[in-house]
């Protein structure tokens, strides 16, 4: 059976990406920064594999890669790194600390996939 490990995966873009690889029989792994609509996702499909993952920490990108492949007998078929956020307005009314949030989870969380601590 095919693996998809999707971040972000607990709404939106994430989830639905979920719900269609699950249709086709793939084993669904979804991680979120938000422990509530992880929680519900967990609820509504008890068959996925879920847990907590903040993009931006390389430490838990291997944390959340390792429980994940213990499910699937190691194996890992396609990462959806879809975490990201969006800070709307003009930018003279977008913070610094909000362009560095969005910064860190959308371009640095990608980095942080790509190559993950390994654990020994």
């Amino acid at each position: 059976m095919s693996s998809i490990f999707i971040t972000g995966g607990a709404a939106g873009i994430g989830l639905a990406t979920a719900e269609r690889f699950d249709r086709e029989g793939w084993t669904v792994g979804v991680y979120d920064v938000d422990v509530d609509a992880l929680a519900k996702v967990k609820a509504d499909h008890p068959d996925w594999i879920t847990g907590t993952l903040d993009v931006r920490e390389p430490e838990q990108w291997a944390d959340a890669l390792a429980e994940f492949t213990s499910h699937t007998g190691g194996k890992l078929d396609v990462l959806d790194n879809n975490a990201g956020i969006l800070h709307e307005g003009k930018i003279d009314a977008i913070t610094p600390e909000q362009i560095k949030r969005q910064i860190d989870i959308d371009a640095l969380g990608v980095a942080s996939a790509r190559r993950p601590p390994t654990r020994t």
